[in-house]
Order: C-alpha cells, then sequence, then structure tokens
C-alpha cells in the first residue's frame, strides 16, 4: 500500500498534499520530520499510480477520503513541452543538490538525465504554418498534440517515473 502525507488537520482543505511515497520504507528512509505532524493515508498502489503519472491530481481529502481531480493535457508545441521539461529539471535538480545522500536521490538523478535527453519535436506534430486555431475547442485545425502528461508519457516508453510529490 502507498503513502500519501497531507498538512495536518487539512480535511477539505484544497491543495493540502505533502509528498507521496510508494510505501510506508521508502516514507521512512526518506523523511526528516515528525510523522505526527502531518496526517498520513494509507492508499491503493493504483492511486498512487495514477497520481505519480499525472492521471490524476490530488483536490483534497477527508478523513481518509481522497478527492481527485482529472487533468486535461494539450502540448501543442514542442517549446510548451520544453517549458514543463525545464521547470521539472530545476525542481529535481535542486532536490538532488540538497538530498545527496537520500536513498531517492539515485532515482531522482536518473530520472534528470532521461528527462534532459527528451526532444519535445519527436513527441508532438506541430500545427502547420496555415493551421487555424478554434477557440471554442482550444484546439488546431491539425497537427497531434501530446495529451498526456510527461511523467505518463515516460511511463509508456519504459522509463521509470519520478513525481514531484516524491521529493521527501
Amino acid at each position: 500500500m502507498a503513502i500519501f502525507v497531507f498538512l495536518k488537520n487539512s480535511d477539505d482543505v484544497e491543495n493540502s498534499i505533502f509528498c507521496i511515497a510508494a510505501n510506508q520504507t521508502v516514507l521512512d528512509e526518506n523523511k526528516n520530520w515528525d510523522e505526527n505532524k502531518y496526517d498520513v493515508l494509507t492508499v491503493s498502489d493504483n492511486d498512487f499510480n495514477e497520481v505519480k503519472l499525472g492521471n490524476k491530481i490530488i483536490k483534497s481529502k477527508n478523513g481518509s477520503t481522497v478527492t481527485y481531480e482529472t487533468p486535461v493535457y494539450k502540448y501543442y508545441l514542442a517549446k510548451d513541452i520544453q517549458s514543463a521539461l525545464d521547470t521539472k529539471i530545476a525542481a529535481f535538480e535542486t532536490y538532488a543538490k540538497a538530498h545527496p545522500s537520500k536513498p531517492m536521490t539515485t532515482s531522482v538523478n536518473t530520472w534528470i538525465t532521461y528527462l534532459k535527453s527528451l526532444d519535445p519535436s519527436t513527441m508532438v506534430t506541430e500545427p502547420s504554418a496555415n493551421a487555424t486555431f478554434d477557440n471554442d475547442t482550444l484546439s488546431w485545425s491539425n497537427g497531434t498534440p501530446l495529451t498526456t502528461s510527461i511523467e505518463a508519457y515516460a511511463n509508456s516508453q519504459g522509463q521509470t517515473v519520478v513525481s514531484v510529490l516524491e521529493l521527501i
């Protein structure tokens, strides 16, 4: 079973998730804080993986019930994917530099290397020069966007994913 850690006494408070862990062992090996100062919930491995891959976003919790939202991803342009990659890489590099001896840092460094190796131009077919944008559907008349999170894309390519929420 996986673990979601929320701010203490945060029932029905949106965005109160602190971190997630694949299991209690991962949490115990990487945390550096008093667990009693947080609300710790045990969740299914499926819920953990859905959040880790960005297929679900944790909205809030009430007791042991977690409320999720389903995000919509549409990266039409390689530069938008690159911007998202740059943001993720910066967050992971900050963690790795601050926590070089934590067990999770090896996985984080592998993830950083993978993210840096991605070529966004191969992940989408950009709209042509004569494409039109439909404001009602928020889509281009041609091109093929990336319609998953970068984490879900990486997972589909066989990569072991690390979520920013796992940075304990």
